[in-house]
């Protein structure tokens, strides 16, 4: 429903100051509820048919932001850095998720840090449980033993 009120008058019937409604047209953040409100009224507008367009836009780009996670699939950098770009590009409009795609982001980062440095410690505790492992079988199936026991005690001595 088109009014054709200008920015003064409308800012006449609302209580809202004009810098407000100008950041509100403009997208420049997420407007107050009590702002919302005061523009449904003096529009004569239900405040769903005010925000609704808002709410879809947002879950789809909430969506698609979440999602760009799954692009560690293809190279594990690609799951922080693709969320981080698609944030910056929809800051403004994603302001009231922040918080939630800061903790997708350190998630995903966290996950980069640790898939890097596994092959680091996990390798070397490969390697010596490994050595250990094939050191005890060749004892056991060898001619010539890495240990002889005696007969007489516990001791034993290196060949």
């Amino acid at each position: 429903m088109k009014q054709n009120l200008t920015q003064e008058k409308l800012s006449e019937l609302s209580g809202i100051s004009l810098r407000t409604l100008q950041r509100i047209e403009k997208n420049e953040g997420s407007p107050k509820a009590d702002s919302i409100s005061k523009l449904s009224l003096a529009l004569q507008q239900d405040i769903t048919g005010l925000v609704e367009k808002d709410l879809e836009d947002n879950k789809q780009q909430i969506k698609i932001l979440f999602l760009s996670a799954l692009s560690f699939l293809i190279f594990p950098l690609l799951g922080a850095i693709v969320p981080s770009i698609i944030w910056v590009w929809e800051k403004d409009k994603l302001r009231e998720f922040e918080n939630s795609i800061k903790s997708l982001i350190n998630f995903q980062i966290t996950w980069v840090i640790v898939f890097s440095l596994t092959p680091f410690f996990i390798i070397p505790i490969i390697y010596y449980l490994l050595n250990v492992i094939l050191t005890v079988i060749y004892t056991i199936i060898s001619d010539n033993p890495l240990f002889y026991f005696r007969n007489s005690g516990d001791s034993h001595y290196f060949v």
